[in-house]
């Protein structure tokens, strides 16, 4: 047997042919990439979590740097936008961090609202249960549509507790739709900006749901809450 035969034996029984890839490294490589990128994305998000942390003026620990960022990814993925919502970025990091005050927690929340001939007579009704410390408030308010009625209740429950809110006012509110298309459910986005009835320095918050009332509802807890924390700080 020539050598040049005998060499093409051996890499026969082997298992390797001259001109082609082993499939168990290919297979390997394409892993090693697949690991890479993952992680990739994974430190962008992390660097990101991390620069909006820094801009709210908050320092999150090394260790819950990866779970905050995979957390605030679901938040996005679920419609939240925090561009134009920076209050509801603040207690996103407190709540997660552990950091925020329980000032209120809902217990439950209903909302109806009737048609009228015109837009005077068009009401909506907002049947609200607060838990505020040991206490448990219960509010019903009738507004102009269901954000103004939800609102009314809300304030009427806080008042009470913390006589800071009847400085506070909702000065604008907006919906944008922020997913949907064929086969996806639409989700939207309210912003509201809050604020100090004669001060120029308002706030904005978010909330993002596939129902609107819900939205709206989170993002009035956020205006609130908010609220009581710059009163807190100020106390301080």
């Amino acid at each position: 047997m020539s050598k040049k035969e005998n060499c093409l034996m051996t890499s026969k029984n082997s298992g390797y042919s001259t001109g082609s890839t082993n499939p168990l490294f290919a297979e390997a490589h394409s892993s090693s990439a697949q690991v890479a990128a993952k992680r990739q994305k994974e430190t962008a998000l992390e660097n990101n979590l991390r620069s909006k942390a820094t801009q709210c003026g908050i320092s999150v620990p090394q260790e819950k740097v990866h779970d905050l960022a995979m957390a605030l990814k679901k938040q996005e993925l679920g419609g939240a936008d925090f561009r134009d919502a920076r209050a509801s970025l603040v207690l996103f990091f407190q709540r997660q961090l552990g950091t925020l005050p329980n000032f209120f927690e809902m217990i439950k929340a209903e909302i109806t609202s009737s048609l009228g001939n015109d837009e005077a007579e068009a009401k909506s009704t907002a049947t609200l249960k607060l838990r505020i410390g040991n206490e448990v408030e219960h509010r019903v308010a009738e507004g102009v549509g269901p954000v103004d009625a939800i609102n009314k209740a809300l304030r009427e429950a806080l008042q009470p507790h913390y006589k800071q809110v009847e400085e506070f006012a909702l000065r604008d509110y907006k919906v944008k739709t922020v997913m949907g298309g064929k086969g996806t459910e639409s989700r939207v986005c309210v912003l509201i900006t809050f604020g100090k009835k004669h001060a120029h320095t308002p706030y904005t918050v978010q909330g993002a749901d596939a129902n609107l009332e819900k939205a709206s509802w989170l993002a009035l807890r956020d205006a609130y809450a908010y609220c009581l924390l710059l009163c807190l700080r100020n106390d301080s």
